[in-house]
């Protein structure tokens, strides 16, 4: 497998989180005095933070602006990443595996950035990583390629040789069409995993096999 380069996302790829982003939302919503509409969680699935809170102020009339939303959201998600996450298993491993081969490695993630940062310190994922990149650095959600184009010019590495992982049908669609190599990763919380598993060039159930098919 001819690898240089590996862009990962972080939700739901690298660490077992999605579940608080199921409810983060919901949870900001209620603490404002509004009442969550059962899609929200569709709404809001391919929205930064500041785009969610643009929705939010115009869907539900939370009387803030965007960036005290974000703030807000922000502070729920920073308590869950600095006391409670966890990467899923193996992820160290297989991260020391492609350290060991001198692929160059980042994140890019729809995640703030500081966030991120927040999350893989307290996993010790972090020196695996010389970039750490934002949907909110470019301005657009990763319908659009930016950010994984952003993290491909900081890598500086051959587009073809460049694998980017991802748990999410929409965000790989994105990748592939770009024209990356793509590696799809199994989480519970996409429900689309036939689809992910055939628009994938590679496609893991867990690290293990990650480990397996990468040595």
């Amino acid at each position: 497998m001819n690898i240089e380069g590996a862009i990962f996302d972080l939700d739901g790829t690298l660490l077992d989180s999605m579940g608080a982003w199921d409810t983060v939302a919901c949870d900001y919503l209620i603490s404002c005095g509004a009442t969550p509409k059962p899609d929200l969680k569709d709404k809001i699935k391919i929205m930064t933070i500041r785009q969610a809170g643009e929705y939010f102020k115009s869907e539900y009339g939370i009387d803030s602006t965007p960036e005290k939303m974000r703030e807000g959201i922000g502070r729920i998600m920073g308590k869950f990443y600095s006391e409670t996450v966890e990467a899923k298993p193996r992820v160290g491993e297989f991260l020391s595996l492609l350290k060991s081969k001198g692929v160059k490695m980042c994140i890019c993630s729809a995640t703030e950035s500081e966030l991120i940062k927040i999350a893989l310190k307290r996993c010790g994922l972090l020196e695996f990583f010389s970039g750490v990149f934002s949907c909110a650095d470019v301005g657009k959600g990763k319908d659009f390629p930016d950010v994984y184009n952003l993290g491909l010019s900081h890598l500086g590495t051959e587009i073809s040789r460049t694998y980017v992982f991802e748990d999410a049908l929409y965000a790989m669609q994105t990748a592939k069409t770009a024209g990356f190599q793509t590696v799809g990763v199994y989480d519970s919380s996409e429900p689309y995993q036939q689809e992910l598993k055939d628009i994938s060039d590679y496609y893991i159930k867990d690290y293990g096999s990650a480990i397996e098919l990468f040595k």
